[in-house]
């Protein structure tokens, strides 16, 4: 990942998680309501995803700068990144950053997608579906929107 100089890679991933939850805003908020195309609600779940990652990993590098330790564990590191965040999100933010970190990775690893009635479906491993409704993004929307403003007050104080 490329950074730009004088910048630190936790404020330029958030500048990305930002930049894909406006992305999000805006297809859910004011193009669905236009086109009423249910394929936009998987391009919203890609920036949704993208915001997800990028939230998850500006947190972990910014405890790094502060002295933290992070392995190469991936499991761990999210174990951390849920502990270390309670400083400046909710349950409910952390909670839903979790059940989308799973959805993501899940998604990227083994998965199959559709789209049925208002729904973008995403099958895992055959079995489990998980379904994104425009309602469900919406309320994805809003609260990444509120880490995302918690984390760059927590940031600018520490």
């Amino acid at each position: 990942m490329e950074v730009q100089e004088g910048r630190d890679l936790d404020i330029e991933l958030f500048s990305k998680a930002d930049h894909s939850i406006r992305a999000a805003d805006h297809l859910a908020y004011i193009i669905y309501p236009l086109l009423k195309d249910e394929k936009l609600l998987k391009q919203v779940f890609k920036e949704i995803s993208t915001c997800t990652i990028n939230i998850i990993n500006a947190t972990l590098y910014h405890a790094h700068k502060k002295g933290v330790y992070l392995g190469q564990d991936k499991k761990q590191n999210f174990d951390f990144f849920k502990k270390y965040s309670l400083k400046f999100l909710t349950l409910e933010e952390i909670q839903t950053i979790s059940h989308l970190f799973e959805i993501v990775e899940q998604y990227n690893t083994n998965s199959i997608d559709f789209i049925r009635k208002d729904s973008f479906i995403i099958m895992i491993n055959g079995s489990k579906t998980e379904s994104i409704t425009l309602d469900k993004v919406k309320a994805y929307i809003n609260i990444l929107k509120s880490a995302l403003q918690k984390f760059k007050a927590y940031s600018a104080a520490n």
